[in-house]
């Protein structure tokens, strides 16, 4: 064989090599090449939800070969379930189709919790943009201030989606399993409508991520008309060193198992998910792409302009975290679906 022809062969060689690693890339720009994702946020619009859905679709498309277009499309209703049971049952399995949900959606399936048709076991999780404790807060007028003081006297708590929303769950939990005295008042439309309740007096108390009350409404925070109470989470929010967690005021050892189950959210705070059924490649496609987007120092520096923290998990990590979410002992379970009746 001549030099010529011989190298000839070897760039033909290499060329089908290179054309074999970059099978998927080749294939996901054609998988993706003018199409649409949406990104089904179980939420209304305006909360710390849908406002991360928003600031992720402005970037993640250019990071997801073919770039595709991303929308983002609430679907509010029963504690986000009904965007939930969308994209697992109905929506379609090739990726355009993905969800936004409540932190609580693997809680949502261990307590049994009416109309959830989901596995979280079986889903596909894309990633996650931020780890944000859960916290319950008080206004300035409450009269109790302290959860010793709230094991004492009455605080009324306002809460969204009813008895399947995020903190329907956190003040039943916190009822049942710290001795503290509430009144949950449910059935308000979330942020939009909480809020105004708390100025009117008509609450005194509800649950929000600190971020997104930095992120919404920052005078309340430098004039102190919100407080933080207590946490809803198995480690502190760097912003509120001081602020115990709740599962240290467990009135007993099961009851600490419960208040474990529910301070184990913060995994899922922004989890992006889509569908059983997704081909491998797509799902890798999508997972890749997202952690790209989580390092894009233009994303980073736009997030931090709007005072969103990101610290994401990949989609393994949330996956796994969701199968030991649902690893929980069976007289466990009974008892957290006891206090929810």
């Amino acid at each position: 064989m001549s030099n010529s022809t011989y190298r000839h062969a070897l760039a033909v060689a290499l060329a089908g090599a290179c054309l074999v690693a970059q099978t998927g890339g080749v294939r996901a720009a054609d998988h993706f090449a003018d199409k649409l994702i949406t990104i089904n946020v179980g939420l209304p619009p305006g909360g710390g939800y849908d406002l991360y859905a928003r600031e992720l679709a402005q970037f993640w498309g250019k990071h997801i070969p073919g770039n595709p277009n991303i929308i983002v499309q609430n679907r509010p209703g029963a504690g986000s379930v009904r965007a939930a049971n969308y994209v697992y049952e109905v929506a379609p399995k090739d990726g355009t189709q993905l969800a936004l949900t409540l932190n609580v959606t693997a809680v949502f399936q261990v307590l049994g919790v009416s109309g959830v048709k989901y596995d979280v076991s079986k889903i596909n999780w894309i990633g996650n943009m931020v780890n944000l404790p859960g916290l319950m807060v008080v206004w300035h007028t409450a009269p109790a201030k302290t959860m010793e003081e709230v094991r004492k006297k009455e605080l009324i708590v306002g809460t969204t989606g009813g008895k399947q929303g995020e903190a329907f769950i956190y003040a039943t939990m916190m009822k049942a399993f710290t001795g503290s005295k509430l009144k949950i008042i449910g059935g308000y439309q979330g942020t939009q409508s909480l809020d105004p309740a708390l100025e009117r007096g008509e609450i005194q108390a509800r649950s929000v991520a600190w971020n997104s009350l930095m992120i919404s409404r920052p005078d309340w925070i430098e004039k102190k008309l919100i407080l933080p109470l207590v946490q809803v989470s198995l480690t502190k929010d760097p912003h509120l060193p001081n602020v115990p967690l709740l599962v240290d005021y467990a009135t007993s050892d099961d009851a600490r198992k419960v208040l474990e189950l529910i301070s184990s959210t913060s995994a899922f705070s922004r989890a992006v998910w889509g569908p059983p059924g997704m081909k491998q490649e797509v799902v890798d496609i999508l997972r890749k792409s997202f952690d790209d987007t989580m390092k894009d120092p233009v994303f980073l520096a736009d997030a931090k302009k709007r005072q969103f923290e990101i610290s994401p998990n990949t989609g393994a990590e949330v996956a796994a975290l969701a199968k030991k979410a649902l690893d929980i002992p069976p007289h466990v379970v009974e008892i957290a679906r006891e206090a929810m009746k």
